[in-house]
């Protein structure tokens, strides 16, 4: 065993699968497509053509969300010309999608969003369209950990919002000088507490 910070390491770490969607600058070539594959990429499927952008939906092992997520950024970004734009955070979210998440049909997501099965304040929609209602995932999630039994990560928003933050810091401040470069890289490391 070997004690890292503190605690004792036995060399295995718990290893959970992660599904996720990746905007992607740059065109899908077949030459690109040649090299993903070749720098680690065979868990991800390619949306796109060779004028871009693009999008990858990547099924990642991985210790944690975050180390999925940079791991498959880090992969894609190996091939010349391509770089990752941001992790998609499909915050609002219809009926059905709210079924396939909580692997249940459209009708009984229906029933549970209407209080006629299930009592016990599903929350409200966050916003109403012609074609139907949203709802914010992190309160369905909430709500369904708390009255179906689930187990879902209630921090994973805020994992994606952090990282979206710093690809578009990365990518953003590169017109700035150097002074406020250097400025926004001490408020993003800040302790706010």
């Amino acid at each position: 065993m070997h004690a890292i910070f503190g605690a004792e390491w036995t060399g295995v770490f718990q290893m959970s699968e992660y599904d996720f969607t990746l905007w992607i600058d740059g065109g899908l070539t077949p030459e690109r497509m040649t090299a993903l594959y070749d720098s680690g990429c065979s868990d991800m499927t390619f949306q796109g053509d060779e004028t871009g952008p693009a999008s990858a939906d990547v099924h990642r092992e991985a210790p944690s969300l975050v180390a999925a997520i940079l791991s498959a950024i880090r992969d894609i970004e190996r091939v010349p010309g391509l770089h990752v734009r941001e992790v998609e955070n499909p915050d609002l979210v219809g009926v059905a999608d709210l079924a396939w998440r909580l692997n249940r049909t459209p009708e009984s997501v229906r029933l549970l969003a209407t209080g006629k099965r299930r009592k016990g304040g599903f929350p409200a929609p966050a916003a109403r369209r012609r074609r139907g209602q949203l709802w914010r995932w992190i309160e369905v999630a909430a709500w369904a950990n708390n009255h179906l039994g689930t187990n879902f990560d209630l921090e994973e928003p805020a994992r994606i919002a952090a990282v979206n933050t710093a690809l578009a810091m990365r990518r953003d401040v590169k017109a700035l000088p150097e002074p406020e470069r250097r400025t926004l890289r001490d408020l993003a490391l800040a302790d706010s507490c």
